[in-house]
């Protein structure tokens, strides 16, 4: 939703009595790209993301906006695509194009997403997980309807797809010891997930 306005007085007057008292001016419900480029909290995102901006601006004029912290530094270039919510890293600014056409049309890129902002990290990595291994890349296709961790190195998550339902198994592990982004001391570890298998679809009752 957009909203313009000359007077900011009477923005803070509408921030002090509830955003928005008014009907939005306008709805946008066209993709917008969000990079991080936050270069003073790790070079690594100005670096990678400044040139994933600057190619989408080519092909999404006016769509694009280059903002701080996304978190997850060691995936940069970091991008966020609204209203849907997906996020994508390690994004090289030769698929920008591609990530904005499916964008245009619903879907998402699997080999790039770093999940859907509000998930947990078990279920975004059963998300991937399902997308590639289903070849299915409508973005609202599947749904997480719980997630458990079954020891220190297993996790389970139940997806809903338009199949039916399936249950991704993941493994919880620890990266090797390196440099994880620009700014990080070296010997530097992080959690990852990934989906190592999947149950049978189980058709809906």
């Amino acid at each position: 939703m957009w909203w313009r306005t000359a007077d900011l007085a009477q923005i803070a007057a509408e921030l002090e009595s509830g955003w928005p008292r008014r009907p939005p001016s306008e709805i946008d419900t066209a993709p917008l790209y969000l990079v991080c480029v936050h270069g003073r909290h790790d070079a690594c995102c100005a670096l990678r993301g400044r040139p994933v901006a600057q190619a989408l601006e080519r092909v999404r004029p006016g769509r694009v906006w280059e903002t701080t912290h996304l978190g997850g530094d060691r995936f940069a270039a970091n991008l966020l695509v609204l209203p849907m919510g997906q996020l994508y890293g390690r994004v090289p600014p030769a698929v920008a194009s591609e990530i904005a056409d499916r964008s245009d049309a619903g879907e998402v890129v699997p080999e790039f997403m770093r999940g859907h902002i509000g998930e947990p990290p078990i279920a975004q990595a059963a998300l991937i997980f399902a997308h590639e291994r289903l070849g299915i890349v409508a973005g609202d296709a599947l749904t997480v309807t719980s997630v458990q961790r079954l020891d220190a190195g297993l996790a389970r998550a139940n997806v809903v797809t338009p199949r039916g339902r399936v249950v991704v198994t993941l493994a919880v592990e620890t990266s090797v010891a390196t440099q994880l982004t620009c700014r990080g001391p070296q010997g530097a570890r992080a959690r990852e997930y990934r989906g190592i298998a999947m149950s049978e679809v189980e058709p809906d009752a």
